[in-house]
């Protein structure tokens, strides 16, 4: 990868200048398609235009080459979560935890443990009618909230 042009691409970003930014990032992913920092920035610029569509398979890219990457998992996270695909979201969050542990993460998993495990149920987070969200996070979370 051309370690210039990503240099620019991260000042632009910096700058305001997203759209330049990624431009310059598409070209970099296009030409040489192994940097995960480069799709990961280009994932984050796509999350901060609100282009959730383009911005996850760009964390994804990220992943498969840096699969311990918090970054580009925490972004996919959050994409995944804005599009309300939550069981894939907290899927890529169990995914990172079993092959790295991420400060972040323990706290996202604090926040959910306390915020539903007492609630009679899921439906205003994924849906699932009737399902307990108590017995739906400790089985999904459970052994990463016991690490805590």
């Amino acid at each position: 990868m051309d370690e210039h042009r990503f240099q620019e691409a991260l000042a632009l970003r910096d700058a305001g200048d997203l759209q330049a930014a990624r431009d310059i990032l598409l070209d970099l992913t296009q030409a040489d398609g192994t940097s995960a920092a480069a799709f990961a920035v280009l994932g984050g610029i796509y999350w901060t235009l609100k282009d959730l569509d383009r911005a996850i398979p760009c964390f994804e890219e990220a992943i498969g080459l840096a699969p311990k990457a918090p970054v580009a998992s925490l972004g996919l996270f959050h994409c995944l979560w804005e599009q309300g695909r939550i069981n894939l979201a907290i899927a890529e969050m169990k995914r990172f935890m079993a092959v790295s542990d991420s400060s972040d993460y323990r706290m996202i998993i604090s926040e959910m443990m306390n915020k539903w495990v007492n609630r009679s149920s899921l439906d205003d987070i994924d849906g699932q009618t009737g399902f307990p969200p108590g017995a739906y996070l400790t089985q999904t979370l459970g052994v990463y909230y016991r690490r805590l």
